[in-house]
């Protein structure tokens, strides 16, 4: 399983050094300080596509997300689910609080 997350990791790292015209493609998000590009939403959006099948379980934080704040989802899923394995992640995701993935 590493080796696959290794490999769309790399397949990410390629998004990003695709990229071209970077000042174009660059959106504010809640502020002047706070942008996002193109190829941050479409890494974003490749991951979130893809490791979830591999981390079957596990919930993905953002950059908005404080550590305990994603610890008290995790406790609220595992209250809801208390026989499914939880597991938190910080993706670091600039656009969504949390995604979450199950098998």
């Amino acid at each position: 399983m590493l080796d696959q997350i290794i490999a769309i990791v790399k397949e990410a790292g390629g998004i990003v050094l695709a990229a071209h015209d970077i000042a174009a493609q660059t959106h504010e998000k809640s502020s002047a300080a706070d942008l996002v590009t193109e190829y941050d939403l479409a890494v974003e959006n490749f991951l979130k596509e893809r490791l979830p099948p591999l981390l079957p379980g596990s919930i993905f934080y953002g950059e908005d997300v404080t550590e305990e704040q994603a610890q008290r989802a995790e406790e609220i899923f595992s209250k809801a689910c208390p026989n499914a394995e939880v597991t938190l992640l910080a993706g670091g995701q600039p656009i969504y609080y949390y995604m979450i993935s199950a098998e």
